[in-house]
């Protein structure tokens, strides 16, 4: 499963720009409910890695909690992009700028 997982985050990820600033959940609502999931995900990966220690968990979890909050900031990325929605992009306290995607050409 981790494996299916990494490469879906390679098929998704392989289409968007690469990162060059800190963005912030937003985008749309079906984004913002992505990457709202990527945070209780890596949640519960804090929490299998503190179990782990104590050998409470099959580390398997911990790489698949990790691989899947991984792949949800993709696709919270992904479709921000394929909506054509404003990424959010944090540079300074209290200052937010909006960066457009450009649709790719075919």
């Amino acid at each position: 499963m981790v494996e299916w997982i990494h490469a879906e985050i390679d098929r998704f990820g392989d289409e968007l720009p690469p990162l060059r600033q800190f963005i912030l959940s937003g985008g749309g609502v079906t984004s913002a409910h992505l990457q709202y999931a990527r945070a209780v995900c890596r949640r519960a990966e804090r929490s299998a890695v503190s179990l782990l220690r104590a050998e409470e968990v099959d580390p398997q979890a911990v790489k698949f909690l990790n691989r899947m909050s991984d792949l949800l900031f993709v696709l919270g990325r992904y479709v921000c992009m394929k909506t054509n929605h404003e990424e959010l992009t944090y540079l300074r306290p209290e200052t937010f700028i909006s960066q457009k995607w450009e649709r790719k050409k075919l």
